[in-house]
């Protein structure tokens, strides 16, 4: 479990080391931001009769969310920690 706390290098930039605490912390708070977005959009869309702006609106919202998870599902699976992602090139 230690090892999972350790940086690993970042596959955009190889020079650069990332500890997953910061990763996680920053996917919540942007994943939060999306969230709220799509609540309120949500609840715009949520009446006896939306308006066509608001129904585009939602579907918008729910793309631009869609969009982030597939990013954030790509950047996890493109880390390579299972090989040698933990040693640092010293």
């Amino acid at each position: 479990m230690k090892k999972l706390q350790l940086p690993y290098v970042s596959t955009a930039d190889p020079d650069t080391w990332v500890k997953p605490k910061d990763v996680l912390k920053e996917f919540y708070s942007e994943n939060a931001e999306y969230m709220n977005t799509l609540r309120d959009v949500y609840r715009e869309v949520n009446v006896k009769e939306p308006d066509g702006f608001a129904l585009i609106r939602w579907n918008t919202a729910k793309n631009y969310y869609l969009n982030f998870l597939q990013k954030q599902y790509d950047y996890a699976t493109s880390l390579e920690l299972d090989r040698d992602a933990y040693f640092r090139p010293d």
